[in-house]
């Protein structure tokens, strides 16, 4: 019998160390809050259709490419996958005027260098850069060190790169996918933006099929998933976990890897003597990115075409992103999603509701200008905030993309997957880098540190 693993949260990142780990001869219980596991990539329905709760499309899922090398590891290259349109995955409009961001390096710099003549050869040379940051992605594998492009500015770079202000609004313009501040280590903004020029897809039936088929596998491979299971406590004894506590009882465990943000595992410790003040106190101090703003549209039958391609709209210093879901082929648009950054306000605030209404206003005002038949297709609107999100994921201040990573400060917030507690380990967005890249990344480097090695299955990466 394996040693006993106790994993806090089922979202992607307790789902992935799950299934690596009990692969690997330990004996896994996923803990659940939620009905079902998935966290941020579970769907719910509205209108009779289903929505996603933070999933909307993958970069890099192309044969070769670092998430479908992730994903084949995973069993989840075999899901219905669909790409979006090489030519414009990602059409950008700022102050009326569309540009289009093309997938494959070469397209990319062509269909840009359309607008932009003049800077064709730094369009060639910022995606050589992009693709030799991509290659050296699984080298973390192996070193185990942070990249140095953590400590350089991503805005700073895009300033140095092109002479055309616009050129760089442009590059920024699917910012909706990061928190794009001066501050915004290169390293993120570099594997992001390689991912999704690299090829874009969406996922027919939503990101619960990523998180159902990670949990069937886990099942299957004899661990177990325990739903509406809700750690309170994490319980130590000479510097070690010994049981945590939850409202299903305690469970004695080995080794827990929590897929909690940081600061509600640290807060979970007991007693409190066993982290020092001042590790509870940087954790608990960090800074969050932004919390969205989330309308789901349910629209009237063959009132709308299907783009099959994301729209990120600026316009004087708003932005919107408008997802569309995927329907069969030849068919119109049945719903979509309207993205947008918002503060977090608690619900109990007077002036919640009103936020709400405005950030819904301006949403569709954006979204309208591009969509001009928008507004008379919609047949319902479903509205979340920040305070919808941190309710459902426990994520301080409702945080998209979890802890703010910032290059002048790479040693606090690019976290490390152990803690002072030995046998506590941590995972998920708030570590490495967001989305599914970097969250599946890190799940293998929380591993690592459990292993001791690289599973012999995951050392081709850095081959």
């Amino acid at each position: 019998m394996g040693r006993e693993v106790v994993i806090i949260g089922g979202g992607l990142g307790g789902l992935e160390c799950g299934l690596i780990l009990q692969r690997n001869g330990y004996d896994v219980t996923i803990l659940e809050r939620n009905a079902r596991p998935g966290g941020c990539l579970q769907s719910f329905s509205r209108g009779g259709l289903s929505f996603d709760t933070g999933f909307h499309y993958a970069g890099g899922l192309g044969e070769g490419e670092p998430l479908h090398t992730l994903f084949e590891y995973f069993g989840l290259t075999g899901l219905p996958w669909r790409q979006l349109d090489p030519d414009c995955a990602d059409e950008i409009v700022i102050d009326g005027k569309s540009f289009p961001m093309a997938t494959g390096y070469d397209r990319f710099v062509d269909r840009l260098a359309e607008f932009f003549p003049s800077e064709r050869e730094s369009l060639r040379e910022y995606v050589a850069f992009l693709k030799g940051v991509g290659e050296g992605i699984f080298s973390a594998f192996v070193s185990g060190s942070v990249n140095p492009l953590f400590e350089r500015s991503a805005s700073e770079y895009l300033d140095s790169r092109f002479k055309d202000p616009l050129l760089r609004r442009v590059l920024c313009g699917p910012s909706l996918r990061l928190e794009m501040t001066p501050e915004l280590p290169l390293y993120v903004f570099a594997q992001i933006s390689n991912s999704f020029i690299q090829s874009s897809w969406r996922l027919p039936g939503g990101g619960s099929l990523i998180a159902s088929t990670l949990a069937d596998q886990l099942v299957a491979a004899g661990g177990k998933i325990l739903t509406g299971t809700e750690v309170t406590s994490i319980h130590t004894v000479d510097g070690l976990v010994d049981h945590v506590s939850a409202n299903g009882g305690e469970f004695k465990a080995d080794i827990v890897v929590s897929d909690a943000h940081p600061a509600v595992t640290v807060g979970m410790v007991e007693p409190q003597e066993s982290l020092r003040k001042v590790y509870r106190e940087r954790i608990s101090g960090l800074g969050n990115t932004w919390g969205a703003f989330t309308a789901n549209i349910v629209l009237k039958e063959d009132k709308l075409d299907y783009l099959n391609r994301n729209i990120f709209i600026h316009e004087s210093g708003k932005e919107v992103m408008v997802h569309f879901y995927p329907v069969p082929e030849g068919s119109r648009a049945t719903h979509l999603d309207l993205i947008t950054p918002m503060e977090y306000i608690p619900r109990e605030d007077p002036g919640y509701q009103a936020a709400k209404q405005n950030k819904l206003e301006e949403c569709l005002a954006l979204a309208s200008s591009r969509l001009p038949g928008l507004r008379d297709a919609i047949r319902e609107v479903y509205t979340s905030t920040p305070a919808t999100y941190r309710r459902y994921t426990l994520t301080p201040q409702g945080s998209a993309f979890g802890i703010r990573k910032v290059c002048t400060n790479v040693a606090a917030t690019v976290l490390s997957p152990r803690t002072p507690v030995r046998n506590l380990y941590l995972t998920g967005q708030s570590l490495n880098l967001h989305g599914l890249l970097g969250v599946s990344m890190t799940s293998i480097l929380t591993c690592r540190e459990i292993l001791g090695t690289l599973p012999p299955i995951l050392t081709s990466f850095h081959a």
